[in-house]
């Protein structure tokens, strides 16, 4: 007797206590927004309360106190239904483990209430009505399941069917551009001003290098033609492995041309020569994408060598004009954010 009422005793502190360790050491309780330490905090009583009912019930147990099994236990076994019953109409994803143990709990606690009573025809009696309660309750849990699973299939659908629809949309707003060989001056001129290349004062860029050797590259100014079905922004490039945002963002119209400035004759230094420059664009919906510009050295410019000291160390460096010569199919960038 001595040692379950030691038994008793020390759980009563200890449910609590170790629920909160459980919530600030697996959940994160700190980490968590107001919002969400407060249902967690809710969460720690409730179940406190729960296992403190358990606990008393096994008291009464013990004691052989016939009037605290019954409202103990009765007291616990409709907190097992009202939890099983949240948990079947809940949003979220549950546990079937735990709604076995705690529905198998709940009839455990019936079956030993319903074992202690003493009267042959009272026992029959409670039998039939407890039989035709968890008939019905679990009749109603299941419809209500049904209902919610319905409406969370439901619910999917329509998501996925909008997701369709926008996907459709951005489909029919896709950028295209196309190499513009027109002398005309186009209305519209977007300028990324790249003028700096590597910096051979910096040990990073100088790692960078093939052995002591680097190239300066020039890339001609080109022109480009929407020849989507709906307007685009100009946003930028991406070049020498660096965004370069465009002075102005521009909008370009259906059918419209558009001169784009990258080096503006700057000679611009590079551990390697360029194969290609990335033409960062947008639809009107907000979906960014990049266009790949192919590069090609200019037919009959020779390459110029020159040579530059950094510390006690020469370089040699060879000069390179280019020019774009195609435009790939622009694609999508996923998270619409450039660095």
């Amino acid at each position: 007797m001595v040692a379950h009422w030691i038994v008793f005793s020390i759980m009563i502190p200890l449910i609590p206590v170790s629920l909160t360790y459980g919530f600030l050491k697996l959940g994160n309780l700190n980490s968590l927004p107001e919002e969400e330490k407060k249902k967690a905090y809710k969460t720690i009583v409730k179940t406190s309360l729960f296992f403190w009912l358990l606990d008393f019930f096994y008291m009464s147990c013990f004691t052989n106190w016939m009037v605290g099994k019954y409202i103990f236990g009765i007291l616990a076994i409709i907190l097992i239904f009202v939890n099983l019953t949240n948990a079947f109409l809940a949003k979220s994803k549950i546990s079937k483990w735990n709604l076995l143990l705690d529905f198998l709990l709940g009839v455990a606690i019936s079956i030993y209430l319903i074992y202690i009573i003493q009267n042959e025809t009272l026992q029959t009696v409670v039998v039939a009505i407890v039989s035709a309660t968890y008939g019905g309750l679990l009749t109603l849990v299941g419809v209500a399941w049904t209902i919610n699973d319905s409406n969370i299939k439901r619910r999917e659908d329509l998501e996925r069917t909008e997701k369709d629809r926008k996907e459709e949309e951005r489909k029919k707003n896709i950028p295209y551009v196309r190499m513009d060989y027109s002398r005309e001056l186009p209305p519209l001129v977007v300028n990324s001003r790249i003028t700096e290349g590597l910096d051979f004062g910096n040990s990073e860029d100088r790692a960078k290098l093939n052995g002591k050797s680097f190239v300066q590259i020039m890339i001609k100014d080109f022109q480009i033609k929407n020849v989507s079905n709906t307007n685009i922004i100009m946003h930028g490039v991406i070049a020498f492995e660096k965004y370069h945002e465009f002075t102005v963002k521009e909008i370009v119209e259906s059918g419209a041309h558009c001169m784009i400035k990258t080096t503006n004759n700057y000679m611009i230094s590079a551990a390697q020569p360029e194969q290609s420059i990335f033409l960062i664009t947008s639809d009107l919906l907000g979906n960014k994408y990049k266009t790949e510009c192919h590069l090609s050295l200019d037919v009959g410019v020779d390459s110029f060598r020159m040579a530059t000291t950094v510390g006690d160390e020469e370089l040699i460096g060879y000069d390179y004009k280019c020019h774009v010569s195609s435009l790939d199919l622009p694609i999508l960038i996923e998270n619409a954010k450039i660095d």
